[in-house]
Order: C-alpha cells, then sequence, then structure tokens
C-alpha cells in the first residue's frame, strides 16, 4: 500500500518508481493500492485524472476516510507498507 495524496511532493516524486515496482512485478503477485486519505475523488475528479494520466499509475487508487491509515501506523507521507 502506498499512502500519498496529491499536495505531497514526496509522494509524487515517489510515484513513477512504485509505477515501475507495480509493473515489473505484477505477474509474480505483487499488488500495488494506492490509499488517498485526502483528496476527495467526487471534488477532485479532474486533477486526480490528470495526474493519473500523467504519472501512467497502473494500479488502484482508493480514496479513504482520514482515519484509516491510522490503523496501519502511518505517521508521514509517503508511507508504503
Amino acid at each position: 500500500m502506498d499512502f500519498w495524496y496529491l499536495a505531497c511532493a514526496p509522494c509524487l516524486r515517489a510515484l513513477p518508481e512504485i509505477v515501475k515496482l507495480h509493473e515489473k512485478y505484477k505477474n509474480q503477485g505483487l499488488q500495488v493500492y494506492g490509499i488517498n486519505p485526502y483528496d476527495q475523488l467526487d471534488k477532485k475528479r479532474e486533477e486526480i485524472l490528470k495526474f493519473t494520466n500523467k504519472f501512467q499509475v497502473n494500479y488502484p487508487l482508493l480514496f479513504v476516510d482520514k482515519t484509516m491509515p491510522e490503523k496501519y501506523l502511518v505517521k508521514s507521507y509517503p508511507t508504503i507498507t
């Protein structure tokens, strides 16, 4: 799981490498999920689509409640678990 959000510069810098890892290892069972607790899909749909197209995101993005990352002990962004 990659915990990220649009306004997080380090998250966006890490994204191309995460996309590459997913592409390289997906046939060996790696499944990446982008977990976003800050951006609301219904309010930022165009911005998110532009972002995913630019970085060629090739794995599911989940938009979750802000409390969800606490269950995975996320303290900073990006966090990959």
